[in-house]
């Protein structure tokens, strides 16, 4: 089991270099204080005693590529669906466009794609929240979600 000193003594001495190559990797000062904290917690959780500045630099810089990568999949999705749009004009999508819409998710969608639609666009749920409900994570939401508006997209482009 590890020893709470050992650990104490890694964090004291190689904390600072570890936070200076996650800020330098993620460019923000909370996550990256998260992700040494996190890797200092799987050290104490994993029962690992005995390791070298070079397995704690891997372990910061893996976790930081794994948050910058997860980052940009919810950014490139949230500006693929546009989740948060505010420049809506008032007679686009029309009550048709949206009968077609809701026609397509019915007919093409799986039926867990179709729960998650429902739950974002109709019920108004955060991706969070349907993570949460379905007992999925959040990635799978945002990916369910991007896959549904190319199909839809894909569909009524082709119907047109």
């Amino acid at each position: 089991m590890t020893q709470k000193s050992d650990i104490e003594t890694a964090f004291r001495r190689h904390y600072a270099t570890m936070y200076r190559l996650a800020i330098a990797i993620v460019h923000d000062h909370e996550s990256a204080r998260d992700i040494v904290h996190d890797t200092f917690e799987a050290l104490i959780k994993g029962g690992i005693n005995d390791v070298s500045v070079g397995y704690l630099l891997n372990a910061v810089k893996n976790r930081c590529y794994n948050r910058v990568r997860e980052f940009n999949t919810h950014q490139r999705i949230e500006e693929l669906i546009r989740l948060e749009c505010d420049d809506t004009t008032d007679d686009w999508p029309d009550e048709q466009t949206f009968a077609d819409i809701r026609e397509t998710v019915g007919k093409v969608l799986t039926e867990s794609a179709q729960k998650i639609v429902r739950m974002r666009f109709y019920e108004g749920y955060s991706c969070k929240e349907i993570a949460k409900e379905l007992s999925i994570s959040e990635n799978s939401v945002y990916k369910s979600l991007r896959n549904a508006v190319l199909t839809i997209r894909k569909k009524l482009s082709y119907n047109g």
